[in-house]
């Protein structure tokens, strides 16, 4: 899917998301007005909304409010070891996963960045990376 694409699924799919079935349906025939390989994205990527649902909640995190965290400070089941990269998004941390006890790449998004699309979003990014399997890319849990 190119990038056009990808953000024609995502808009449609940021405005369906939260809403009740019938209004949902109504919503997606309007956007993708009769272009079935667009809806089939969209209802694809529903689907797998509501089968991930839940996803990040074992892992609810309380995380500051103001980035950057130190190394050594712990968060849920992580001991951040040392800061990899920053982006837009937030802050990556090479980390020390309790359990099991692994050395993980542990992604923090910005308290004022935390809405519910960009949530959905960062699940998604989740969900799409931990399908790849590839040892040029980092393992997603």
């Amino acid at each position: 899917m190119n990038s056009q694409r990808w953000r024609q699924v995502t808009d449609i799919l940021d405005r369906a998301i939260d809403l009740d079935t019938p209004a949902r349906e109504a919503l997606i025939t309007r956007e993708c007005a009769g272009d079935a390989a667009l809806r089939a994205d969209v209802e694809r990527l529903i689907a797998a909304d509501s089968s991930v649902h839940g996803f990040l909640e074992p892992v609810e995190l309380q995380l500051p409010h103001a980035l950057p965290v130190t190394a050594g400070a712990r968060i849920g089941g992580y001991t951040l070891i040392r800061r990899i990269a920053a982006g837009g998004m937030g802050v990556v941390f090479e980390a020390r996963q309790e359990r099991p006890n692994r050395r993980v790449a542990l992604k923090l998004v910005q308290s004022a960045l935390a809405d519910a699309s960009t949530l959905r979003r960062f699940q998604y990014e989740a969900e799409a990376l931990g399908r790849l399997r590839h040892p040029g890319i980092a393992q997603v849990y």
